[in-house]
């Protein structure tokens, strides 16, 4: 499945032989084994959100009502250090770093075999 306006495919698998395992064994998102959490930009993230929020055999990684979408507060540079001397020491690039931090919301949720999704929206730095 191409993902329109991306170099992105997925593929979507169904095994029919040899037949596995029937019930599915749910593993947390830090538990070795195999893919736990997958990330995904998207463009409108409330409107995921109310989407995702609809489906059967997800859950929300916080049950509560109060669970929303949550946007990263104001980053300054300062806030932050890279190992990396040279990006340490690059003003103008810890700024646009701190900028596109502060301009991030997000939201989890596990699907019914347990892998952790993250929508994310804001990352001008990525998947552009």
């Amino acid at each position: 499945m191409d993902v329109p306006g991306t170099k992105f495919t997925i593929e979507l698998m169904c095994y029919h032989n040899p037949k596995g395992r029937q019930e599915p064994i749910c593993f947390h998102a830090n538990d070795i084994s195999g893919a736990r959490h997958v990330a995904l930009k998207v463009i409108n993230i409330e409107e995921a959100f109310e989407y995702i929020k609809a489906q059967p055999d997800i859950t929300l990684i916080n049950t509560t009502e109060d669970y929303k979408v949550y946007q990263i507060s104001k980053t300054e540079p300062s806030d932050f250090h890279y190992f990396d001397e040279a990006k340490e020491n690059d003003a103008e690039g810890k700024q646009k770093a701190a900028d596109i931090l502060g301009n991030t919301k997000y939201f989890y949720f596990i699907d019914k075999y347990g892998l952790q999704w993250e929508f994310e929206q804001g990352h001008t730095d990525i998947g552009d």
